[in-house]
């Protein structure tokens, strides 16, 4: 079985079994395939009233530069004029050709907190809401400077006056024309934009602010810093004391243990010595080790008068 790819939006899409689509399905298929995630410049600079919808819807008028998108919308109308009836489904779509609307393509659309000017659009969704509308849902990429907007009118019109009829592409050199002056813009842009945000920021208010914020900032570290010094050396001092009470009661275990465990290993040695000598002991002959001395002679006897 195929599967049909129908993109919901810029990040998301669906599978349809081939076979499971309707006409109605398919013009709506080709639609989405053909727009969405399209890129391109656009001028918003008016609302207009939709009787058929009795709702406001801000126009978008498609730059002159986009030829490529502006045929894809060509063949979106022709294919929903088949299908649809203008009068009773608003496609939110409208050419040169069509009453009562601008003198160029243009895109109906809701845009919500978006201020008139020239910008970079991106079309994120086309929804169709059954027997009423065509929904088309604009992301606004980024806005374009107005000198940049007069140049490129300029040039598209230089275009269009030189090749009346069909729509062709640009010159070569008028490409290159328009690509440089592009990067400039956006250059100029970017610069601009920075600009802005840093004198939005830097601010006499928001330095006051800071320096405030600093100082209090500073004086929390410092203050912070001291009563951290203080309570580490509180606490260094109660361990010592307790560590040293704790030293004084441990020691003579310490000393107990190791008394023991050497007398272990003495025994444990002396039961090896031991066993290496063997059971059987030859017990040496004892051995006079004094000195041989010859005994004194008796003194000749002597008689002594008798005492009278």
């Amino acid at each position: 079985m195929s599967y049909t790819k129908v993109p919901l939006g810029s990040h998301s899409c669906q599978y349809i079994p081939s076979r499971d689509i309707t006409e109605d399905q398919e013009i709506q298929i080709f639609v989405k395939q053909l727009l969405i995630n399209r890129v391109f410049q656009g001028y918003y600079e008016e609302r207009r009233f939709v009787e058929s919808l009795s709702s406001y819807r801000g126009v978008v008028l498609i730059s002159t530069l986009e030829y490529d998108l502006k045929k894809d919308l060509d063949t979106v109308i022709k294919r929903l004029k088949k299908f649809y009836k203008f009068s009773k489904v608003w496609v939110g779509i409208t050419g040169p050709d069509f009453i009562g609307a601008p003198l160029q393509h243009a895109l109906w659309v809701k845009l919500q907190n978006l201020a008139f000017g020239h910008y970079w659009f991106q079309i994120r969704r086309v929804k169709f809401v059954e027997g009423r509308e065509m929904i088309i849902h604009l992301n606004c990429l980024r806005h374009i400077d107005v000198g940049s907007r007069n140049v490129k009118m300029s040039e598209s019109e230089t275009v269009e006056n030189a090749f009346q009829g069909a729509p062709q592409p640009v010159p070569a050199n008028n490409y290159n024309s328009v690509m440089n002056d592009k990067i400039k813009q956006n250059f100029r842009d970017i610069k601009e934009e920075i600009t802005a945000n840093v004198a939005s920021v830097v601010t006499l208010h928001n330095i006051k602010g800071a320096v405030c914020f600093m100082s209090v900032f500073i004086a929390a570290c410092i203050t912070g810093f001291f009563h951290i010094i203080g309570y580490v050396g509180d606490y260094t001092i109660k361990f010592m004391r307790e560590f040293s009470i704790f030293i004084q009661a441990s020691t003579p275990i310490f000393l107990a243990m190791i008394d023991f465990f050497s007398k272990c290993v003495g025994g444990f040695y002396l039961l090896i010595a031991m066993l290496w000598r063997g059971s059987h002991v030859n017990v040496p002959r004892y051995t006079d080790w004094r000195p041989q001395r010859r005994a004194l002679q008796m003194p000749p006897n002597k008689e002594f008068g008798k005492m009278k």
